[in-house]
C-alpha cells in the first residue's frame, strides 16, 4: 500500500500586536495520496495564508525573533539558491521585500521554514485516535476559538466531559453562553421512555412548559449542568448540541 501524506496546520495566535506562530500546536488539515501532490497543495495553502497573514504581521519574522544568522540564511537562500533579486533597505529586511510571488512551490516552502513562518507542514500520514467534535444548531461545528484570537481548530480525543474540555481549551468561563439553552420537546420525545426517564430523574434541574394537551413542550436548560444537557441531547429529536465522533477523513472535511 502506498503511503499517504498529511498536511498539518499550525495555529496563528493574535496577541494584540502580532500573529504568533504556534509550531507546537498543530491540527490535521488534509490527507493526500502522494507526497508531490501534498507539497503542491501545501504551497497553495501557504500562498493563501500569506494573503491573510503577511510576513510583516508575524512575530517570528517581523518582531525581531529571528537571529542575525537566520536573517543571513534567508538572504543567502533568496539570492543564491533561488537566484532572485533582493534589495535590503537601510532599516532592515521587511516582509514586503521578500519576492515570495516569484518563488516556485518548493522554494516558498523552504523559505517559510527557514523564516519559521510556515502555516502548514507535510508529514507522512498516520491515523489519529478518534476525535470528538461539538455541533450546535446555532453555530454549526464548534471548531474555532470563539474569542477570535486564534484560528486553531478545537477538538478533543476524549469522549468524557467534552463540553468541559472545550471550555478549558477555548478558555471559556463556566456560565458563558456557548449554545442555546432551550429546545422543543416533540410528541415523539414525550413518547420516548428514555426521555421520560430523564425528565423524572432531572426534574429539579430543568424547566418544561407543555402545550395545553401536553403533546409537545419547550424544555429550558438554563440551570442544568452540561452532563444533564448532554444526556438529553443524545436522545432528543431537536438537540441543542451533539457530540460526534469523527475519523480523520471526516475531521478534515469539517475543518476545511
Amino acid at each position: 500500500m502506498s503511503k499517504k501524506y498529511a498536511i498539518h496546520k499550525f495555529d496563528f495566535m493574535y496577541n494584540d500586536e502580532w500573529y504568533c506562530v504556534e509550531h507546537h500546536n498543530e491540527t490535521l488539515y488534509d490527507i493526500v495520496d502522494d507526497e508531490k501532490t501534498a507539497r503542491q497543495r501545501c504551497a497553495a495553502l501557504e500562498r493563501d495564508s500569506l494573503e491573510e497573514y503577511p510576513l510583516d504581521n508575524l512575530s517570528t519574522f517581523a518582531n525581531g525573533e529571528l537571529s542575525e544568522e537566520q536573517y543571513q540564511k534567508i538572504i543567502s537562500f533568496i539570492r543564491d539558491d533561488c537566484g532572485l533579486q533582493l534589495t535590503i533597505p537601510r532599516y532592515g529586511l521587511c516582509g514586503e521585500d521578500i519576492p515570495t510571488d516569484q518563488m516556485n512551490d518548493e522554494q516558498l516552502l523552504t523559505f517559510l521554514e527557514i523564516a519559521q513562518s510556515n502555516h502548514y507542514m507535510v508529514k507522512e500520514y498516520t491515523a489519529s485516535e478518534p476525535r470528538y467534535v461539538i455541533f450546535t444548531a446555532h453555530h454549526g461545528y464548534m471548531l474555532v476559538d470563539p474569542s477570535g484570537y486564534s484560528d486553531q481548530i478545537w477538538f478533543t480525543h476524549d469522549a468524557c466531559d467534552v463540553m468541559a474540555q472545550y471550555r478549558r481549551d477555548a478558555r471559556i468561563s463556566y456560565g458563558q453562553e456557548i449554545y442555546e439553552k432551550q429546545t422543543i420537546l416533540t410528541a415523539s420525545d414525550l413518547e420516548n421512555p428514555i426521555v421520560q426517564s430523564l425528565i423524572s430523574q432531572y426534574q429539579d434541574e430543568l424547566s418544561i412548559e407543555y402545550n395545553a394537551d401536553e403533546t409537545e413542550g419547550n424544555i429550558d436548560f438554563a440551570d442544568s449542568p452540561d452532563d444533564v444537557i448532554t444526556a438529553f441531547n443524545a436522545v432528543l429529536q431537536l438537540p441543542i448540541y451533539r457530540v460526534e465522533q469523527v475519523d480523520d477523513v471526516m475531521f478534515t472535511k469539517i475543518s476545511q
